[in-house]
């Protein structure tokens, strides 16, 4: 964010997109260049219908599968789509400029970057239901900090405790779901995760 925003203002908005566009290059030689047999196995497959009435099917079976998608489903409806009202907060409620909002922004974008590498690092051995009830409780004090606030700083707080809990829970919840899922359904249960997840 931090970089996007002086690109913003030093050249134009379409500069910030351009950059991003040619960041995927990285990608695109990525899987390019890879060495790899991804061609789908010869098998006998059922139609499309049935294939997502069998992810259904393996969710609702699953009780553990079933809780992870509940879970993901309702934090992005209710809580999600901050991230899309954060100019708003920063202008009407902070009274902050564009330079003002990419700071705040950014400090939400580090927390989740530190939440990432938290969650893949010393969480690991921690027990995943724990840490995600307890990132959950510390994500609503975080999100509940910035809607309230007309401080600044203290909304930067918020926004930074936000973003870590952000991603500790969603890798905790994809993590369980990837360990619980068997093998035969992963694909249609994590097109179940992905409808859940965008739902906001």
């Amino acid at each position: 964010p931090l970089i996007g925003g002086a690109l913003a203002a030093a050249f134009s908005v379409s500069a910030v997109f351009v950059v991003n566009a040619l960041t995927f290059l990285v990608a695109i030689w990525a899987v390019a260049t890879v060495r790899a047999d991804l061609r789908p196995v010869a098998r006998h497959r059922p139609g499309p219908i049935a294939e997502l009435r069998a992810g259904f099917r393996a969710a609702a079976d699953d009780p553990v599968i079933k809780r992870v998608l509940w879970t993901i489903g309702t934090y992005s409806f209710f809580s999600l789509v901050f991230i899309y009202a954060m100019p708003v907060i920063a202008s009407d409620r902070l009274a902050l400029d564009e330079l003002g909002y990419t700071i705040l922004f950014a400090t939400f974008a580090l927390g989740a970057a530190l939440g990432a590498l938290s969650a893949g690092s010393f969480l690991v051995p921690h027990d995943r239901w724990v840490v995600g009830r307890w990132a959950l409780v510390a994500f609503a004090a975080g999100l509940s900090t910035l809607a309230l606030t007309t401080t600044p700083v203290v909304a930067g707080v918020g926004a930074f405790v936000a973003g870590v809990c952000y991603f500790i829970v969603v890798t905790t919840l994809l993590t369980t779901l990837q360990l619980q899922t068997d093998d035969a359904v992963r694909g249609r249960v994590m097109g179940l995760w992905m409808m859940a997840w965008d739902v906001a």
